[in-house]
């Protein structure tokens, strides 16, 4: 009888952990396209440290442009820039912060002391597009896009570089953005 029970809450367990990487995107294909990205206004700040811990700096900005300006946003983005497989966790480089519409452009202008703006020019560039339903979502994200990204890079004869995720809400999708010249 114990075996019994202990079988079925095996089973519900395996069952629930693969309905949750499912429900997380953790099972889709993943498809690199070229195409125009941009132009984006970003609010952020410069960040080394471990990518792991990039969340709160995120969540600093969204919340403190709603206090400062009201500027709610939907978006929020990191520009990743070193290879974590290559660079040690302390050193790794990073932009971090949110995406804001061009109707905030006369906020943000008076803002430019207190937060790092900059606009991130319409450029050619390879995208894959990933569902965002919950943190898991992230994690399975740079599990299965990056992968793919550099068979992409390297099958193409193209360069690593930069890759900038945006998380957005609205859309419940991750974009990983990366330039190409």
């Amino acid at each position: 009888m114990i075996k019994r029970i202990i079988m079925w809450l095996i089973f519900i367990a395996i069952i629930g952990g693969a309905a949750l990487l499912y429900y997380s995107g953790y099972f889709i294909k993943i498809v690199i396209t070229q195409q125009e990205m941009g132009p984006y206004t970003l609010v952020y700040e410069a960040y080394t440290g471990d990518y792991n811990t990039v969340g709160p700096v995120m969540d600093k900005l969204y919340n403190g442009l709603i206090d400062d300006v009201q500027i709610k946003t939907d978006k929020g983005f990191g520009i990743y820039y070193d290879d974590p497989a290559v660079v040690a966790k302390e050193q790794l480089r990073s932009d971090i912060g949110v995406i804001v519409d061009d109707q905030y452009s006369s906020e943000l202008f008076r803002l430019q002391g207190k937060y790092a703006v900059k606009t991130r020019p319409k450029q050619q560039a390879l995208v894959a597009e990933f569902p965002y339903q919950s943190q898991l979502s992230i994690i399975a994200g740079v599990m299965k896009v990056y992968p793919e990204l550099n068979k992409y890079v390297i099958a193409n004869n193209l360069q690593m570089r930069e890759v900038m995720e945006i998380y957005d809400r609205t859309a419940k999708k991750i974009f990983y953005v990366m330039p190409i010249k």
